[in-house]
């Protein structure tokens, strides 16, 4: 006989006396279905920590930062002055969303101009600018005016027959004066100045500088005086009727 088969009999000489109980097979099948259970639990929990661990960097890299927040703060005054901030990317600046309303502005061609706000309704319309110069210093050869007279215009030169005349021209609540120097050929007494009348009210014997002068009333009885300063140069003096006893002042002193 064989080892095998001394074996095989002590082992049923063994368990002749023994037997199995009548649940033994459920208890097996109960064990089973557990460990079955619990090996799946423990293979689930393991797959979702690695799907987490995937995603979460990828999350974070799409993730801006918000408007306002330290980041943000700290690159407006640390980054470069072209709107990007530290890292060289751009600045999460806000953007106005569809309730943001810029201000009416007036264009051309809209037809609708902007009411003056400082003006109430029913006030007068506010008087137009002075010309560019008005009010300005007259000019340096120029030595006296009344008081109370302002330029209306800058002086102005006008060329006629080879000659140029500066007209320089005041106004003021006392009344008006005018001063007009031609310069040019054939200039030598006062009858040679332009606008001297040849008329009876002309007045000899006037002198301006110790040089002969005509002095003659104006139809709007103002006055004016006219003389030659030096050959080529002559001056006439105009004044309004309140300025008549002025003209004389005035006259002396202009030295072109």
């Amino acid at each position: 006989m064989d080892l095998e088969e001394e074996l095989r009999r002590a082992m049923a000489e063994r368990a002749s006396g023994a037997a199995a109980p009548a649940t033994l097979a459920g208890d097996v099948r109960r064990r089973h279905r557990r460990r079955v259970a619990r090996n799946r639990a423990a293979v689930g929990v393991a797959a979702a920590a690695v799907v987490a661990v995937a995603i979460t960097p990828a999350y974070q890299s799409f993730q801006a930062d918000p408007v306002g927040s330290p980041t943000d703060t700290a690159g407006e005054g640390t980054g470069p002055p072209n709107g990007r901030g530290p890292s060289g990317g751009p600045k999460n600046l806000p953007v106005p969303g569809p309730s943001s309303t810029l201000p009416p502005r007036d264009g051309p061609g809209t037809g609708t101009p902007r009411p003056d706000a400082s003006r109430a309704p029913g006030d007068p319309a506010p008087e137009p600018a002075p010309a560019p110069g008005a009010g300005a210093k007259p000019p340096r050869w120029i030595g006296y005016l009344p008081t109370g007279l302002k330029a209306l215009a800058p002086c102005a030169d006008h060329r006629k027959g080879g000659r140029t005349t500066t007209a320089c021209k005041w106004s003021g609540a006392g009344g008006w004066a005018e001063v007009h120097v031609t310069r040019g050929p054939g200039l030598t007494a006062p009858g040679d100045v332009p606008g001297v009348p040849s008329l009876p009210s002309v007045t000899g014997g006037a002198k301006v500088h110790g040089r002969p002068a005509v002095a003659t009333d104006r139809p709007d009885r103002g006055r004016q005086i006219t003389w030659v300063e030096r050959p080529g140069v002559g001056v006439t003096v105009l004044v309004g009727p309140a300025l008549r006893d002025q003209l004389m002042s005035i006259a002396e002193g202009v030295r072109p």
